[in-house]
């Protein structure tokens, strides 16, 4: 099989290469053919792109439907058509036809099959590197395992740091996250986690409300009961704050399996490139 993809059926195509490169692709396929983006749903991996037809303004849409499967491939599904009309000369399909042509040229130009996604035998080389790697000892200048706790000839703690991670550690403030990123990390495992502040009007409007519920109630009551009391109003207010925090994403990478796993590829796509994993 020389193309880099395998056709399902004539609006299907099957592939392997990283989520997020695939949504980009097709996101700039649709942008290059005239389309605009009228839909960009990363998370559930759906784009539409709408086209003008006769004088029928961005009634022409195509939708494009890209999953995970089981076996860790990606699926590409077209589909093309009209919206609030129906296609009656096949115009939609016609369109879907000509996009997943242009998404299979695309594919075999960028990129190289199987390749974009770790085979067994390269993880198992990786791990073997990881496994066999000797490191210098800081102390007695003596040579041990990079997976030893400690030197075996002083004792010295083992310090040492996949150098990928401590590449990614370095570079951590200057890479695109919408929300700041709290990382940890050991020797061949890193994590982290978004952390989603609350916007500062609201932080002044519960310093405001809790003044003024603390000042009427201790009117009525003692400033201690006035205290407690306040306590119930707190917690109402939780369920707001967590809304507004909104969702914290996160990923974990295990450099001596090979493991991957995030609640965002996007968002994370720069730190697993870094990772090489």
């Amino acid at each position: 099989m020389t193309n880099k993809y395998e056709e399902i059926d004539e609006l299907t195509l099957r592939l392997k290469a990283p989520f997020n490169d695939v949504y980009q692709l097709a996101m700039d396929e649709i942008i290059s053919n005239g389309g605009k983006i009228k839909t960009d749903d990363f998370h559930s991996g759906y784009l539409e792109g709408a086209w003008r037809y006769g004088l029928n303004f961005g009634g022409l849409r195509v939708a494009i439907h890209i999953r995970k499967t089981a076996e860790d491939d990606i699926e590409l599904h077209v589909e093309g058509g009209f919206k609030n009309s129906i296609d009656t000369f096949g115009s939609g399909k016609k369109k879907a036809v000509e996009l997943i042509g242009k998404l299979k040229n695309s594919i075999d130009k960028q990129f190289n099959k199987f390749e974009n996604i770790p085979k067994k035998e390269q993880l198992l080389e990786k791990q073997k590197k990881i496994h066999t790697k000797l490191i210098s000892c800081n102390t007695c200048g003596g040579t041990f395992s990079a997976l030893a706790d400690n030197c075996v000839k002083c004792g010295e703690p083992n310090n040492w740091i996949h150098p990928n991670i401590e590449k990614l550690i370095k570079l951590k403030d200057k890479l695109p996250f919408p929300n700041p990123v709290v990382f940890e990390w050991s020797r061949y495992e890193i994590s982290g986690e978004t952390i989603n502040e609350l916007p500062i009007w609201y932080k002044i409007f519960r310093f405001l409300l809790g003044g003024v519920v603390l000042l009427v109630l201790s009117k009525i009551v003692s400033i201690w009961l006035a205290i407690i009391l306040l306590i119930p109003v707190i917690l109402l207010l939780l369920p707001i704050e967590r809304l507004l925090e909104g969702k914290k994403e996160h990923f974990i990478a295990n450099l001596e399996n090979g493991h991957w796993e995030t609640s965002n590829e996007r968002m994370f796509a720069d730190s697993r490139k870094i990772l090489d994993i």
